[in-house]
């Protein structure tokens, strides 16, 4: 059974490069292509009730291949802003923690931002990048604030906008930590993903 299924491919082989749509590729012979021949083995006897191979199943293959290769890559281009998007928000928590207000605002937009708070009387805040690092720098080591890594992070990405979505507790000096839950507008402009509102709400404790 296997010597019928061999002699039988090497045969469907041989007649699919010889077929004349085809007469311009250089086919390997046995003698060059060592995965065709086995060593003793009797030649390659083409049976006449053979039919030969379509001439153009491998260019639809090739065709298939091609309609795929857009949205393969469209999806690498997701996972990668998602993975941009999510080691920026982890990258912020960490320089907030280490004090650093440049580098945790490095990812907010230079002049299209605003903000939402907890505190329901509160308008929607809009503030450029500049004066919302000197106003942190000026009120941040007075509160001691410390953030924990984000948690049940969530990116989702449409064409050039992103949200995410995490939770995370926050402690100001020694009082308790509170959760905090927060939401994210990303903007993708000149290949850089940055963060254009955010909305922030305090949790209840369970």
């Amino acid at each position: 059974k296997q010597e019928d299924r061999w002699i039988s491919f090497r045969a469907a082989f041989r007649q699919f490069s010889e077929n004349k749509a085809f007469s311009g590729w250089s086919i390997l012979d046995e003698t060059q292509s060592p995965w065709l021949a086995r060593p003793n083995s009797a030649p390659i006897q083409i049976s006449p009730n053979m039919k030969p191979l379509p001439p153009l199943i491998p260019f639809v293959l090739l065709l298939l291949g091609l309609v795929q290769l857009p949205a393969l890559e469209e999806n690498a281009e997701l996972i990668s802003g998602k993975e941009v998007i999510a080691n920026l928000i982890k990258e912020s928590v960490e320089k907030i923690n280490e004090l650093d207000v440049e580098g945790a605002l490095r990812h907010v937009h230079p002049t299209a931002y605003n903000e939402y708070t907890h505190l329901p009387q509160k308008d929607l805040v809009e503030i450029d990048r500049k004066s919302m690092i000197e106003f942190c720098k000026a009120v941040f080591p007075s509160l001691g604030v410390k953030v924990s890594p984000p948690v049940n992070l969530m990116v989702r990405i449409k064409g050039d906008m992103a949200y995410a979505t995490y939770r995370c507790k926050e402690q100001f000096g020694t009082s308790p930590s509170i959760t905090v839950r927060r939401t994210e507008i990303y903007l993708l402009e000149k290949g850089n993903w940055l963060l254009t509102h955010s909305h922030r709400s305090i949790m209840q404790e369970e």
